[in-house]
């Protein structure tokens, strides 16, 4: 389950759907999608786990063999859509400087001009190719390897399904 964001954005890396104290935490909507999924960019967050629970599956997305047998993730909203995500872009990207994070944008051209920041870092092979009318899922975890950059995404083009 996806639980809609806490106004403490890190509540929910420590506590589960049920609120109850967690080292797993549970997966987040970042306040910044307004309670929504399905919006211009649906903003998901959780901790990397070494057991493979919750977001570890976007480190090995990062792998293109992983990323091309999994090219799909799928939600459920809480009115019953179904949305279908097709992966196209990965980037790594500072903690301090969180544009993954970002669900509202002013214009069209404000979301392409995002949208070339996402292909700019671009790591993976994938298709389609997202444009300004295109709806994004945004997954984003810590990257746990060493390096400048400590946060890493995973971007994929939303329909439904």
């Amino acid at each position: 389950p996806v639980v809609a964001a806490h106004e403490d954005k890190s509540y929910y890396l420590t506590h589960n759907f049920s609120g109850d104290e967690s080292l797993h935490g549970a997966v987040s909507l970042a306040l910044a999608c307004g309670g929504r999924i399905g919006g211009r960019n649906t903003v998901l967050n959780a901790h990397t786990m070494a057991d493979w629970s919750m977001f570890r599956a976007v480190r090995a997305l990062c792998d293109q063999a992983y990323l091309d047998e999994h090219p799909h993730v799928y939600l459920m909203a809480h009115n019953g859509t179904r949305l279908r995500g097709t992966w196209f872009a990965g980037a790594r990207f500072h903690g301090w400087d969180p544009w993954p994070e970002r669900a509202e944008f002013d214009s069209d051209v404000d979301f392409a001009r995002w949208l070339g920041k996402v292909e700019e870092g671009n790591w993976l092979r994938a298709d389609p190719v997202p444009d300004e009318s295109s709806r994004i899922l945004t997954c984003y975890t810590c990257a746990r390897t060493p390096g400048k950059y400590g946060m890493r995404a995973l971007f994929a083009v939303l329909e439904e399904a």
